[in-house]
């Protein structure tokens, strides 16, 4: 997968798993490998993570840990909204 669309692919599901429980690097690269979506190493994922996390969608509570903030809760239900409307 180019890898425009893979980093775009990871934070908005990233933003979507965040508004059910805490991330963790280490999960999402996991799932992501388990369903066979793309290739994106844990280094790679934390970079995404504090992306977010400068962007203020997410963060950081812990070493490891990252929680969505209100600013995160608005994106990822904008971002919803403009999917339905594909």
């Amino acid at each position: 997968m180019h890898r425009d669309f893979r980093d775009n692919l990871v934070r908005i599901y990233s933003l979507m798993e965040a508004e059910n429980h805490n991330l963790k690097a280490d999960d999402l690269v996991e799932f992501f490998k388990d369903k066979e979506i793309c290739n994106i190493s844990e280094k790679e994922m934390e970079n995404q993570l504090k992306y977010l996390n400068a962007e203020n969608y997410l963060a950081k509570i812990s070493d490891v840990n990252y929680e969505i903030t209100s600013d995160g809760k608005c994106k990822i239900n904008e971002v919803k909204r403009a999917i339905k409307r594909i």
